[in-house]
């Protein structure tokens, strides 16, 4: 715990831990907010809601590694205001779109959905000086891409490996 200790104490960086936490809350939620636009407002069942929250999903996991490049290649800031402005646009005309062009509108925005994790991994590698710095591998038990789910504690049923090959 003391490396952490020592990291947190710099300058600014546990606000800025304190506001990842909370803009990770937006991501998290796009889902129940549309399955209960769907449901509710739109009176359809959870089916087409999960319809809706799938598409979404799917384009964020599309768009994530295409973010990535793009930040990569043109720089953090035009990635922004391009996903910054696409979520804008979709949320505010996603009360008023009917059920298909939402199922669509919600891929799109997926797809164009805002890149927190990068930010908020860029500002960190840029407030803790290079010597206190560690590569993710032995800073954390295993590889932050690696899912909790692929290693349980018990003995694992014959699934396909591919999930946890990566690890």
């Amino acid at each position: 715990m003391t490396p952490y200790r020592g990291v947190l104490g710099l300058p600014g960086v546990r606000s800025l831990t304190l506001v990842g936490l909370i803009a990770r809350i937006p991501v998290t939620a796009t889902g129940l907010t549309l399955t209960l636009h769907v449901t509710d407002s739109m009176k359809l069942g959870f089916t087409q809601a999960g319809l809706v929250g799938t598409a979404a999903t799917l384009g964020t996991a599309v768009g994530a590694p295409l973010a990535g490049r793009f930040v990569d290649r043109h720089g953090l800031r035009p990635v922004l205001l391009v996903t910054t402005a696409a979520q804008l646009v979709f949320w505010l005309a996603a009360p008023a779109l009917p059920y298909y062009a939402l199922l669509v509108a919600g891929a799109v925005a997926g797809l164009l959905s805002l890149p927190v994790f990068t930010v908020i991994r860029q500002c960190l590698a840029a407030m803790v000086p290079a010597e206190r710095r560690r590569p993710p591998s032995r800073s954390t038990p295993w590889p932050s891409s690696c899912p909790t789910w692929s290693a349980p504690p018990w003995p694992r049923p014959a699934w396909p490996r591919s999930a946890a090959r990566g690890c």
